[in-house]
Parts: structure tokens; sequence; C-alpha cells
């Protein structure tokens, strides 16, 4: 566990029409007493916001946060707190839920309270400490989320596999409004196996442009 009890192992984010989502994947137990921060440039402008020599990561990062998420946890109680970052100040959005799993936790903002074009650029820096975050994720610049078309889905999306059993799940990929071109996705699949407790399918979408002859 390099980087203390915190240490983050990979991150899953994704933007739809109404959220960005968000799934933080750590090496050891989440304890107890947890928290972080996840900063938010929604306008890919490192100057605007509050910006990098600001921030902890010590220069790791290239972005200026327009936005903070808060994040907490303290026992059985959590929260994520939404702040838009206003001239230096703090002014608060909404009290957002997050979810905690021993190896993990999920939140999701909604686009209606966050100011974006389509594309964000991300930070999350996290600690069990009551001091500075022990880990920062992405190490060297920052992660990036973008809106991409609704063209990937699949059934069912949740249920119950026993052990030595198996179960099928239904792709559908729909290309009617696609443009021609590569486009990528991804199915996450959470579970409570000990040793795959997340798992991350990536698919390559390939659509071409064919002229009928008529």
């Amino acid at each position: 566990s390099e980087g203390g009890p915190a240490d983050i192992k990979q991150i899953f984010a994704n933007v739809n029409s109404v959220n960005v989502n968000f799934l933080v994947e750590v090496y050891s137990r989440i304890p107890d007493y947890f928290w972080g921060y996840l900063w938010l440039d929604t306008d890919q402008n490192p100057s605007t916001g509050l910006t990098n020599e600001k921030l902890p990561g010590y220069g790791l990062n290239d972005i200026g946060a327009d936005y903070v998420l808060y994040i907490e946890k303290w026992g059985e109680y959590s929260q994520a707190i939404l702040y838009r970052l206003t001239g230096g100040y703090f002014e608060f959005i909404s009290t957002l839920p997050i979810s905690f799993n021993e190896y993990y936790f999920t939140l999701s903002i909604p686009l209606s309270e966050i100011t974006d074009d389509g594309n964000l650029d991300f930070t999350l820096i996290i600690s069990a400490e009551y001091w500075l975050g022990t880990d920062i994720a992405p190490d060297t610049g920052h992660g990036t989320t973008k809106i991409l078309p609704d063209w990937l889905s699949l059934s069912p999306t949740r249920g119950r596999v026993n052990p030595a059993e198996k179960t099928e799940v239904t792709i559908t990929i729909n290309a009617i409004n696609l443009e021609a071109g590569e486009s990528k996705g991804y199915i996450l699949i959470n579970s409570n196996d000990l040793d795959e407790r997340v798992i991350y399918i990536p698919v390559d979408l390939t659509v071409t442009i064919k002229s009928v002859k008529g």
C-alpha cells in the first residue's frame, strides 16, 4: 500500500446526459475516518479557478479548479459537499450522496449543478489522516471525462450469480446517431467477489458509411 492507507488504485469516470459519475478504487480497506477533495476544471483553463500552485499535489497537476467536491466518511456517516470556487472563495452549491464499499466509493455530480462545456478535467486527493492528503490521482497532468453519445447499453443491469455459476448479459450498440469514425465505451461490473471486485471492460466501435446504389 504505497503512499499510506488511502492509496488510490484507479479511477473510473464517465459522463452521461444527467450526471458525471466517479468510481474510485483503493488498494487497502477504506478506514472509518476518511476524507478527500475532488477538484473539477470545467473550462480546461488552468489559469482560472484555483490555480495549480495553490492546489495540493506539489505541482503534479495542470488544472484550474472551478469546483471542488469535499468527500468525508466518519464511521457510518458519509457525504460529499459541492462548492464553486469564485474569487478564491468556496461558494456552497449542494450536498450529494456518496456510497462507500470496502475498497471503493462511488458518487455522481448532476450536470445541472456545474457549468460544463462537455469536457471535464479532474484531480482527486484523498487521505486517511487529519492533515494534507496522502495520495493524489492522476499522478501527472489530470484525468478527463467527455460527454459521449449514449450508444452502449446492457441488460440486465443487476443480478445475483451464485459461486460456480454464470449469467448472460446482452450488450446493445446503437450507431444511429453516431458519425463515421471510432468510439470508445466501457462496461463496469461491480461485485462482492474478493479477487475481482471491479471488472472494467473496454468496448471499441468503428462506424463506417457505405453508399447504397439505387
